[in-house]
């Protein structure tokens, strides 16, 4: 569907014009931050998480995203027919391998496949500090 290319080089804006969803990032997550409140100082120091459904002539597909804040750029990704915690250790593992980060916080939503047990060990594993918006 898209190239490594593409994906690695777009912003979540850019990537959603080329699926045809050109205001679908207003509605991206259910934390209560924007852009404008949150600083990251250098890369690999917050990456945002979040995940949405595409519809596709299979159906609906699941596309998970690991956003860099400072440098603005997508540095995981995956998709599957399931939004569950195996997606979400997918991108992790793929943004850890692409930047290999010292320490970074991974923020996202409360959703459960963000509080799975598996996630949370992989994140201890890796020295990744886990962050969660205020639920509501």
């Amino acid at each position: 569907m898209f190239s490594v290319k593409v994906l690695s080089q777009a912003t979540l804006g850019r990537l959603y014009q080329r699926l045809n969803y050109p205001n679908h990032t207003r509605n991206l997550g259910h934390t209560r931050f924007s852009a404008t409140s949150v600083c990251a100082t250098r890369p690999n120091e917050l990456w945002v998480a979040d995940a949405t459904y595409v519809p596709t002539e299979e159906g609906v597909r699941y596309l998970a995203i690991i956003l860099d804040v400072f440098a603005r750029r997508i540095v995981g990704w995956s998709m599957a027919a399931r939004q569950g915690s195996e997606l979400m250790v997918r991108v992790l593992q793929m943004a850890l391998t692409r930047r290999q980060p010292n320490q970074v916080v991974h923020h996202s939503d409360h959703g459960s496949q963000y509080t799975s047990k598996h996630l949370l060990e992989v994140c201890e594993r890796a020295n990744v500090r886990v962050s969660m918006g205020s639920r509501g």
